[in-house]
C-alpha cells in the first residue's frame, strides 16, 4: 500500500509541468514588408515554432517597421517589451554583443 501512495504521488508530480505550463508569447519587431520575401521567411518561422512545440510557444510578429525604427526597438527590448528582432545585418554587431545575424532567405 505504501508503494502505491509514493507511486500515486510520484506520477501526480510528473503531471504538475504539464497542467500550469504557460503560453509562451515571443514579440519580434521586423523593417521587413510582410509581403516581402524576408517578410514571408519571418512569417514562416514564427508558423514553425508553433507547430513544432504543440502550440505553446506564439511569435508575433510586427513586419513593416511598426514597432519602430532600429533604437527604437533596441529600447524595447531593454525593456522587454519586445523579445525578438530582425534587422539589418549591419545594423546586429551596434545593437548588442549578443546578437545572432542571420542571412536568409534565397
Amino acid at each position: 500500500m505504501k508503494k502505491f501512495v509514493l507511486l500515486a504521488v510520484f506520477a501526480l508530480f510528473l503531471g504538475m509541468p504539464a497542467l500550469y505550463a504557460e503560453k509562451i508569447v515571443i514579440k519580434m519587431a521586423s523593417i521587413a514588408p510582410e509581403n516581402s520575401p524576408w517578410g514571408n521567411a519571418i512569417s514562416k518561422l514564427a508558423e514553425d515554432w508553433g507547430k513544432i512545440s504543440d502550440g505553446q510557444i506564439e511569435i508575433k510578429v510586427y513586419h513593416n517597421g511598426i514597432a519602430g525604427g532600429e533604437s527604437d526597438v533596441i529600447r524595447k527590448m531593454r525593456f522587454n517589451q519586445i523579445q525578438a528582432a530582425f534587422s539589418p545585418v549591419s545594423a546586429s554587431p551596434r545593437s548588442s554583443p549578443r546578437s545572432f545575424p542571420s542571412a536568409f532567405p534565397r
